[in-house]
């Protein structure tokens, strides 16, 4: 059986730190974390928000430790078959299309590896956007408290 070529080997790397990301449950904490800041009646709770916003951080930061990895084992790999494809093409003496369109080609290799950089990018946004919400509700006031505190000592 032949080795498995770099880019199926990407693929393969990228499947599996999706899977590991699902079967860790990271995407379902961020889900219900925003479900339940949806159903929350009581927007001053301090204790609902950080509860919130520690389940959301651990998510989020092993999501956006992977989303990294694959960014940059994606840059890599296009960056490495751009380079490949234009030395080819000049030993060849054949026209080369644009950048763009090589880094198409590059990509196309590589599709597992893409679509999922493409998926956490999403997953680290809709993350950021969670905390930055439970931190709105746990941090709002703080300085006005700092204010306040001042004349009390």
């Amino acid at each position: 059986m032949p080795e498995p070529t770099v880019a199926e080997q990407l693929n393969e790397y990228a499947i599996a730190k999706i899977k590991s990301l699902t079967d860790h449950k990271y995407f379902e904490i961020i889900e219900n974390a925003d479900k339940e800041i949806a159903l929350n009646d009581d927007p001053f709770d301090k204790s609902f928000y950080l509860h919130q916003q520690d389940q959301l951080s651990q998510a989020y930061g092993e999501i956006l430790v992977v989303h990294s990895k694959l960014r940059a084992r994606l840059k890599t790999y296009v960056a490495v078959r751009k380079f490949e494809m234009k030395v080819e093409a000049e030993s060849n003496k054949i026209k080369l299309p644009g950048n763009d369109i090589l880094e198409g080609f590059a990509k196309a290799e590589i599709p597992e590896l893409y679509k999922g950089v493409l998926i956490l990018e999403g997953w680290v946004e809709r993350g950021e956007n969670s905390i930055r919400t439970t931190r709105s509700h746990t941090y709002g006031d703080r300085k006005d408290n700092n204010y306040n505190n001042k004349d009390e000592d």
